[in-house]
């Protein structure tokens, strides 16, 4: 099979957990094709006890054969629950070529990237390469992320968070402009200079003003 497959496809790939934190006993991942949003797979993942197994004949019993015949195992998985979305990817990675006659070569996911990482250990495609790409919703959240960690992390004495400071309000405002300068701005200059306008704006007042090195670059917010 050539490189240039024509069925290398770009998708976007997300685990979820059936409660909240990594506690769950069942998880949830999910391919899905980028430019369609068509669901090409998923799967269901669970390292819980079966209740099957649990209630059903043991091995020893005279009828256990037959009915381990009709029995699906609602265990499938050993891993924890951090590694359910990891385990997920693995298996539906796996399996692209031979059900959906498909390689999913191109990633488009969030900042964990075990995942990715994992598949690029795993070689699921032999010699041909995954790439990965962010997504710019979780990149904007790093921003905020970041920012709310900076109060956290101030020193005594400089409260980043007072007023006239690092506030929350400025906070979402900062991180609203860095996910629109990303998005007008595919070319490297054109997003850094955007977001150093942005910067500028945000903090500027009438009574420090702050005078933008970057003036005339486009901004539409």
């Amino acid at each position: 099979m050539e490189v240039s497959f024509p069925k290398n496809v770009t998708v976007m790939y997300d685990g979820t957990w059936m409660t909240r934190g990594h506690t769950s006993h069942i998880g949830v991942g999910t391919v899905i094709e980028f430019y369609t949003g068509l669901i090409l797979d998923a799967v269901v993942l669970s390292n819980n006890r079966c209740h099957g197994c649990a209630l059903g004949p043991k091995k020893d019993d005279s009828g256990y054969d037959d009915w381990g015949k009709s029995h699906v195992c609602q265990k499938n998985t050993d891993a924890p629950s951090g590694r359910t979305e990891v385990e997920g990817a693995l298996v539906l990675f796996r399996c692209s070529l031979a059900k959906n006659d498909l390689r999913y070569t191109n990633i488009v996911c969030d900042v964990d990237c075990r995942t990715y990482l994992t598949l690029c250990e795993d070689r699921t495609y032999g010699f041909i390469p995954l790439t990965k790409e962010d997504c710019i919703n979780h990149v904007k959240k790093r921003m905020g992320s970041g920012l709310r960690g900076a109060i956290t992390k101030g020193k005594k004495g400089q409260p980043l968070g007072s007023r006239g400071g690092l506030t929350q309000d400025l906070i979402k405002k900062l991180t609203n402009y860095y996910g629109m300068a990303l998005r007008a701005h595919p070319d490297v200059e054109g997003m850094q200079k955007a977001v150093m306008a942005m910067f500028y704006h945000a903090t500027s007042t009438n009574k420090e003003p702050t005078q933008d090195p970057q003036a005339g670059v486009s901004t539409e917010w």
